[in-house]
């Protein structure tokens, strides 16, 4: 018996309608797993704009509350808090006054000190709690030239002129700061209405500070902001502290994810302890 072997296969239409098949299957796969894959960067996005928001947020407190009393103010056209972040404190025994010959800076040493520590070039404070007395005044303040041990004590010496003080402190305390700090929000120049916060240290100590001075160092601590600066919108505000409560700074930070998006702001209060 004779058989006729015939070749088995698939036709043209069966192989269109399977790949055709095949192509929307993996179409809703790959959209299944590109959908997940944007939920995941989207947490993963807002997780890290929300983490570096507290960081800067709770760096900026830290520093405000050990900064000297009086010294938080706002500058550059609202965009910049500019503070004294205190470096030592501690108490004095003797403070040169009108109408004394002679007379030195006695203080106790403070919590910090350490046998040969080098003070100079740093700020020496008595009761400057205003922005007058910290910022534009030398009566308040003077620039330390050298430290000098004696009975447990430390004697100061400077050359800032007036050499004497004409207010003492109600609690006989002076304070010690190594140079001033700001936070300043700045353009990124990528993207429109963009900012990013930054904090500025290594310039002089001025009534009208020089942010752009040459040897001022800048780290950015937190990206992403949305400050309608213009429209209201300020990043930060302090009220001068009184009788009744302590200085007060408030932090409004606008943070978004793509270019405004997803919106969410940062509201804050700081209170700096009024002990001058």
């Amino acid at each position: 018996m004779l058989y006729q072997l015939r070749n088995a296969g698939f036709t043209l239409v069966e192989l269109i309608i399977v790949i055709v098949l095949l192509s929307i299957m993996s179409i809703a796969t790959f959209s299944y797993l590109g959908f997940g894959a944007q939920i995941f960067s989207d947490v993963v996005g807002r997780d890290q704009l929300i983490s570096q928001s507290r960081f800067a947020v709770e760096r900026l407190t830290r520093e405000l509350r050990n900064s000297l009393p009086g010294s938080a103010r706002v500058i550059n056209n609202n965009r910049c808090l500019e503070l004294l972040p205190i470096h030592a404190s501690s108490s004095y025994l003797e403070l040169p006054q009108p109408g004394q010959t002679n007379a030195d800076f006695v203080a106790v040493p403070p919590d910090n000190y350490s046998q040969g520590v080098n003070y100079e070039g740093t700020y020496l404070f008595v009761y400057a709690n205003s922005e007058q007395r910290i910022y534009n005044s030398t009566t308040q303040r003077k620039v330390i030239s050298g430290v000098t041990e004696q009975d447990s004590t430390l004697i100061f010496d400077y050359n800032t002129t007036p050499t004497l003080f004409p207010l003492q402190s109600p609690a006989q305390r002076y304070f010690i700061s190594t140079g001033p700090v700001s936070w300043c929000l700045e353009a990124t120049g990528e993207i429109a209405g963009q900012q990013q916060l930054v904090r500025i240290t290594g310039y002089p100590l001025a009534n009208s500070p020089d942010l752009a001075h040459g040897d001022a160092q800048r780290a950015v601590m937190a990206s992403d902001l949305y400050n309608n600066i213009e429209g209201g919108q300020l990043p930060f505000f302090t009220i001068a502290a009184t009788l009744q409560r302590a200085n007060l700074v408030e932090i409004d930070l606008r943070f978004a994810r793509r270019q405004g998006a997803e919106p969410f702001i940062i509201h804050h209060e700081v209170h700096i302890p009024n002990v001058p």
